[in-house]
């Protein structure tokens, strides 16, 4: 390399490898610091277990009700009608009933977020550490 220049871009090959290196050992280290409050906060193994697959439960509950809001939406009610259209033409009392299924599903979304949220804020480190696990389908899990 002694009659070639030194670029950023020869640079940015030289070092990409070290890079590499760095960007693993950066996430093994939040890991271990991870595991360690893990352990200084949750000290029973036992809990930390309920509370990871509380966590499980409350992600695949969420998926759900993602799916069935998402699954909905894809649903023709009346034709493409607007709500406000079809409140207009039919009344409130029709609409609501017309609506029941998608409010529904709408609150059941909206409970599972506050759900997975409130114990993903509760343990955050017990959150970071179950991103790297494989997530089990918690209804085959014993509680």
């Amino acid at each position: 390399m002694d009659n070639e220049k030194l670029t950023v871009k020869n640079l940015t090959n030289l070092l990409a490898p070290a890079i590499k290196s760095l960007e693993s050992i950066d996430k093994s280290l939040s890991i271990l610091a991870d595991l360690q409050l893990a352990q200084e906060f949750v000290a029973d193994p036992a809990t930390r277990t309920k509370l990871y697959r509380k966590m499980d439960k409350a992600h695949h509950t969420l998926a759900s009700t993602q799916k069935a809001v998402r699954d909905m939406t894809k649903r023709d009610i009346n034709g493409g009608m607007t709500r406000d259209a079809y409140t207009a033409e039919n009344g409130a009392e029709a609409a609501a009933e017309e609506y029941r299924e998608f409010d529904e599903a709408v609150e059941a979304n909206t409970a599972a977020y506050r759900a997975l949220n409130l114990i993903t804020n509760m343990y955050p480190m017990l959150d970071r550490l179950n991103r790297h696990a494989p997530r089990p389908d918690p209804t085959d899990a014993n509680e």
